[in-house]
């Protein structure tokens, strides 16, 4: 069990000159213990082989350079054991889903994912998601786009059950709206994450796209920070007060302290946007907040199959 102790951020502890952790019974029993490396942060390992499966105490101890305690922080620990997915070398058991996660339901064109509920109805992302009994959505999910001076908006989608197991489900959608057809696969994983594999397919010989964006509303009690992020690279993050404008980011999630809803894109080489400073807006009002992401807002002529 690795720990990771920051002595720098408590004023007592900030002087501490050497960490140690310990694994406590319920009887106050130490059944595993080392000495961290470090102060800030204090890192080290503790050894599980032969720890029975129950629940600890992990207590952790700072000392002065006189060898005084100068503070304990304790916390429960719950240890379950090696699961049985680990025991095997390639760390996958197809159709099994490990603990703490659940098993990925589907009734009623509701998919049930990690506690949270999404339901389908015509649009390309979920009408409505709940997490710990909130609704996160204001309306359902809009995908637009405009061509040849019309604005279209996709709603019309159809979903079909490929693959049902409990750790993974896989759904094909189509749709079709002025000359081009929306078609793809979405796959949910029992660890949260669902992903979407769509192509953008002419009906015809080709289409000029001016614009093509997803949009979607949250209440301003849901959506109350955001975070933007490139991984190690770059990161901005805020509350979400004024118009805020993002560039081509993998990652955005908005929400506060208990809920959120992360958008995340894994390539930008078919977005064609003008500004790339503003491939997202998040847009607030007196109560909602409108996240808006862009793919397309110049002319670009789509004449065979584009993934998004």
């Amino acid at each position: 069990l690795d720990i990771d102790v920051d002595c720098s951020r408590h004023m007592t502890a900030a002087n501490a000159a050497k960490v140690t952790a310990q694994i406590l019974d319920k009887n106050k029993k130490v059944v595993s213990e080392c000495v961290l490396k470090g102060t800030s942060p204090a890192v080290g390992t503790l050894n599980l082989k032969g720890v029975p499966v129950g629940d600890y105490t992990i207590s952790c101890t700072m000392f002065g350079k006189d060898g005084k305690e100068l503070y304990n922080y304790q916390q429960d620990y719950n240890h379950i054991g090696q699961p049985e997915w680990l025991k095997r070398k390639s760390g996958v058991m197809p159709g099994v889903v490990p603990y703490p996660y659940t098993p990925l339901t589907w009734k009623n064109n509701v998919l049930g994912v990690l506690n949270r509920n999404h339901t389908f109805k015509k649009s390309l992302l979920p009408a409505s998601v709940t997490s710990l009994n909130r609704e996160l959505m204001v309306s359902e999910p809009q995908l637009t786009f405009t061509a040849n001076g019309r604005k279209y908006t996709v709603d019309n989608f159809t979903f079909k059950l490929r693959k049902s197991a409990p750790d993974e489900m896989i759904f094909d959608f189509n749709a079709v709206k002025g000359d081009l057809n929306f078609k793809g696969t979405i796959t949910a994983e029992y660890d949260g994450f669902i992903w979407y594999d769509l192509q953008l397919v002419p009906t015809k010989n080709s289409i000029a796209v001016d614009n093509l964006q997803l949009t979607l509303k949250f209440p301003r009690k849901i959506a109350e920070m955001f975070n933007a992020h490139f991984f190690a690279r770059e990161n901005r993050v805020g509350q979400v007060r004024d118009l805020i404008e993002l560039k081509r980011f993998p990652s955005v999630w908005l929400g506060n302290l208990d809920v959120g809803y992360t958008f995340v894109t894994e390539s930008f080489e078919f977005w064609r946007n003008r500004d790339e400073n503003k491939t997202y807006t998040i847009v607030p009002d007196a109560k909602n907040v409108t996240f808006n992401i862009n793919f397309i807002d110049r002319k670009t002529v789509i004449s065979a199959a584009k993934p998004y």
